[in-house]
């Protein structure tokens, strides 16, 4: 029985579908222009024009929070 709970609270690495830049560089591609900015200053037009580079790091974070199962704060403020 001690043995069964073992694995329950790790994640399995293997389920997580991981993101890529381009995935990333087609979704900043959708995004509408001309919005208002996030708590940064930062808008839509920004990230658009940041490059390959920016995709890549962005993506690279986002594959980081899902394997962690840890989101910041400042990723949950536009849902509330």
């Amino acid at each position: 029985m001690e043995g069964i709970l073992d694995n329950v609270s790790r994640p399995n690495i293997h389920d997580i579908n991981y993101v890529t830049r381009t995935e990333v560089r087609n979704i900043l591609a959708t995004m509408s222009n001309n919005k208002a900015g996030d708590s940064y200053g930062l808008c839509t037009e920004h990230y658009k024009l940041a490059g390959d580079l920016y995709c890549s790091l962005l993506a690279v974070c986002f594959n980081v929070m899902f394997v962690h199962g840890y989101f910041g704060t400042c990723y949950l403020e536009s849902f509330t």
